[in-house]
């Protein structure tokens, strides 16, 4: 879970490194792809928390992602 929790800090440091309007869809949209395999995968592996969880963090960085590149 670690591993996992430090590639999506990276992956979210290195989005915010020279934030610009023109880069936020492509920001969401990587995003997007990240929450969808996460979310598939813990709901194969029977993990609901999870899936929670992954629902909830992927909904707050889409919605700081928006006020930074704004």
């Amino acid at each position: 879970m670690l591993r996992r929790s430090c590639t999506a800090v990276l992956a979210t440091a290195l989005a915010v490194a020279a934030p610009r309007r023109e880069d936020l869809e492509r920001y969401l949209a990587s995003l997007e792809l990240e929450r969808e395999l996460r979310v598939r995968v813990a709901r194969a592996a029977g993990e609901d928390e999870t899936v929670e969880h992954w629902e909830r963090w992927s909904a707050g960085a889409a919605r700081w992602l928006k006020q930074l590149c704004w």
